[in-house]
């Protein structure tokens, strides 16, 4: 009786998400061009690769290898698709909260939900669903595991960890009222960034010292009329000290909508904690052009992106100061690279990609990692 409420409960907190998740997929638009199978298969196959010479336990032993999982971290949850239903296993009470603060453990019970929604259309589109179990990490960076292949929806390069999308998705509703209304002709020929100071641990030394790389990009461009980098929330500060550090720089400002960012021709990307999901999304569905620097993290569809025709590269601030010399020696030199953002985000960033590169990687971790 109890695993019946227990889903009834899941099915009603994810009902929302379902309804909107479903609505996207009927109602997306774009290019006619829709992405080709082989591309997004593409994508799985990177994922799986590292795991394909690793022997991987079965039955009893595979579970008790994710119940290992399960009970040693907060963040770690087990998934398990039976026929058309998504259940997660309970946790022991003494994982539930293990090195985690009372935010984070009601971050991760939200991406729980959002998740099983996911894979529970997932099921809903299968004509022969197999029994399979995923574990899940749920943090913005989740450990590599050696032994076991462990979901997340970014990881650092080198890591084997099998990649689902992003959880922005879930929380801009997937994007479907994301609009930019301003021509790139309209836009300013500036650059622009407006975001947190994540990225690293704060003291107060290290806000004197611009240690972190948002905040040393802020400082350097703290007099540049041409690029608008701005710190506009204090978070990950050692204390208040720090935090007032912080706060009283010339470069920190109050948090600026996504629409006044949208007015510049050029929209900046600078890893955080992990990549910039939503950042790197939006800048590609917009009429500006995408400057990303490096990215110590990888999520799922990177590498499918092309430095030069989808955004532009910059590893320091006088790359980004020569790009607005050339748009302003040859205006609309750029305007190339907006247009191939927009259209990889159309291709490949709308729900229906989305959802089927997530069909796509679950038949293939089935096929590999049977229950």
């Amino acid at each position: 009786m109890l695993k019946p409420l227990t889903r009834l409960a899941a099915k009603l907190r994810g009902s929302r998400h379902s309804k909107l998740l479903r609505q996207a997929l009927g109602s997306a638009v774009g290019l006619t061009d829709q992405p080709r199978e082989a591309v997004l298969q593409g994508l799985v196959s990177r994922q799986l690769a590292p795991w394909h010479t690793t022997e991987l336990p079965r039955g009893r032993q595979q579970v008790e290898r994710l119940q290992a999982l399960n009970s040693h971290s907060a963040s770690v949850f087990v998934f398990e698709l039976g026929g058309r239903h998504v259940d997660v296993w309970p946790k022991p009470s003494a994982a539930q909260t293990a090195g985690c603060e009372p935010a984070e453990v009601r971050m991760f019970s939200k991406r729980v939900n959002h998740y099983r929604t996911l894979l529970s259309e997932v099921l809903r589109h299968e004509s022969s669903p197999k029994h399979v179990r995923l574990a899940v990490d749920l943090r913005d960076i989740p450990a590599d595991v050696l032994d076991w292949p462990v979901f997340g929806f970014q990881k650092a390069q080198a890591a084997r960890n099998l990649l689902l999308p992003d959880v922005d998705f879930f929380h801009h509703g997937w994007y479907l009222d994301d609009r930019d209304n301003l021509a790139y002709t309209d836009k300013a020929p500036t650059a622009c960034f407006v975001g947190a100071s994540s990225g690293m641990s704060l003291s107060a030394d290290a806000v004197r010292r611009h240690a972190s790389q948002r905040l040393a990009l802020a400082s350097a461009f703290v007099d540049d009329p041409r690029v608008l980098f701005r710190i506009a929330g204090a978070v990950q500060c050692e204390s208040d000290e720090a935090r007032q550090l912080l706060m009283a720089q010339p470069y920190f400002c109050p948090p600026m909508g996504w629409q006044d960012q949208l007015k510049h021709r050029f929209l900046i990307s600078v890893d955080g904690n992990g990549a910039t999901c939503s950042r790197v999304v939006k800048s590609l569905r917009s009429h500006s052009v995408l400057v990303k620097f490096p990215s110590d993290q990888e999520l799922y569809y990177f590498p499918l992106l092309e430095a030069g025709r989808h955004y532009l590269h910059a590893k320091s601030p006088d790359d980004v100061r020569r790009i607005l010399d050339e748009e302003a020696a040859s205006p609309g030199c750029h305007a190339g690279v907006a247009s191939a953002g927009q259209r990889f985000a159309a291709q490949y960033l709308q729900a229906p990609a989305v959802f089927h590169y997530t069909q796509l990687l679950m038949r293939g971790y089935a096929a590999r990692v049977p229950a």
